[in-house]
């Protein structure tokens, strides 16, 4: 099934501030996340393809869901469709949108630590030694910083390069008394954006723009190429927030797979046998009945629980087992699910991108199903939710901050 997909990889260049996300912080600030979620970019795409459509409008496809693309709806077909969008609007609901990461950059790995004293002081990446010493009970050796015998605290965020950042502004709001025309009582709010840019030279008064790059699983017989076409994304859009200009161009497969294969490689000789550590590249929704009975579990039930959702979920051949496992997650209470959402009395969980998994088995068995990760996404089914996921191999070496904006070289969008 895996090989009926292709993978896309989707450019987008951010030429105003953005609202991404919009989550609350507190009563009265919302700041904006700083990587663009599966779901709201595939919203974005669905309304751009909407709001061009000869047939669609607004005011009377009200009662529908607003920006849905259902393919057996009578009116609404890829007849009145903007041609650069009819092979989109085509396969869409056939379409796998991952998350898009700022600059194509993935997140450091929950197993990272950073001296807590200076930041210019090389990393510390645990992972391999983590798995190698699983069964043991004493503590990691020389755990302190390797230049000045310092403490480690985790290291969160990008792997950006020191010249690179995320740039945020506040803006400050008040709400509007509809009667009276005047501000509101108790209703000044802030909100924190993500400027357009990832590097500001004031000095030199120069700007350079920031790309966010993501990738989409189509069809094998889909043609989603795009280049200079215009997407609003995230919230606030009427204030002139959200606008990008993107290109979508094929996947650079071959690369992808065998560079990923290579740190596979790496791995295997350090780590003595034929486990691979896979990071995720994109926020993944669990099942609602993945619940386990007992919060306080030991880590092999924990294992055997991240083995069976693994197995259930994407495919995990049966010979093949979950020995490792360094997460992050979150929760939110609804999840977006085609046309619904889906709302449930208890929070969805997530894990979030970036999280690992070390797996292992005999590798005729692991080979063919990691080929088919890299190249065609992982399938993951959760419920009625239908995906395929980007992910990545690790080598379990302290890799160095990426450089260049352009990710698709290096074999990891």
């Amino acid at each position: 099934m895996g090989l009926h997909y292709r993978a896309w990889t989707i450019q987008l260049k951010a030429e105003s501030p953005l609202m991404i996300g919009g989550h609350r912080l507190d009563n009265n600030r919302y700041a904006s996340l700083d990587y663009i979620p599966h779901h709201v970019l595939q919203a974005a795409f669905a309304r751009a393809i909407l709001e061009t459509h000869e047939h669609y409008s607004l005011d009377k496809h009200t009662n529908d869901k607003l920006y849905y693309i259902d393919p057996n709806h009578q009116e609404i077909t890829d007849d009145g469709c903007h041609p650069q969008w009819q092979p989109w609007f085509r396969v869409f609901p056939q379409l796998c949108f991952n998350d898009a990461r700022p600059m194509g950059r993935t997140l450091y790995t929950p197993t990272t630590f950073a001296c807590k004293h200076s930041s210019s002081h090389p990393l510390r990446e645990t992972l391999l030694e983590r798995y190698l010493s699983r069964n043991q009970r004493s503590q990691l050796a020389q755990f302190k910083c390797p230049v000045c015998q310092g403490r480690l605290e985790r290291k969160n965020g990008w792997r950006m390069p020191s010249d690179e950042k995320l740039y945020y502004r506040k803006i400050t709001r008040v709400g509007l008394d509809e009667r009276r025309l005047v501000s509101r009582d108790e209703h000044l709010y802030t909100l924190s954006v993500l400027e357009p840019y990832r590097l500001i030279d004031p000095e030199n008064g120069q700007a350079e723009p920031l790309y966010f790059y993501g990738t989409v699983y189509a069809p094998q017989e889909a043609d989603l190429s795009l280049d200079e076409a215009i997407i609003h994304v995230g919230a606030y859009l009427t204030s002139g927030f959200g606008r990008m200009r993107i290109r979508v161009t094929p996947a650079d497969t071959t690369n992808r797979r065998q560079a990923a294969f290579e740190r596979w490689r790496q791995w295997q000789e350090q780590a003595g046998n034929s486990s691979v550590a896979i990071q995720l590249l994109s926020d993944v929704e669990l099942p609602l009945v993945c619940a386990v009975d007992n919060k306080y579990q030991t880590r092999e039930q924990w294992l055997a629980f991240y083995t069976q959702l693994l197995r259930q979920c994407s495919g995990l051949p049966e010979n093949v087992t979950v020995e490792a496992a360094y997460l992050n997650s979150f929760q939110r209470r609804y999840v977006h699910n085609g046309p619904q959402f889906r709302r449930a009395d208890k929070l969805t969980t997530l894990l979030q991108q970036g999280s690992v998994f070390i797996l292992n088995g005999p590798k005729a068995a692991l080979e063919p199903w990691l080929d088919e990760a890299i190249q065609c996404g992982m399938p993951w089914q959760a419920d009625d939710i239908q995906r395929r996921l980007s992910l990545d191999i690790l080598s379990g070496e302290a890799e160095p901050s990426q450089k260049g904006g352009n990710t698709v070289e290096s074999g990891r969008v």
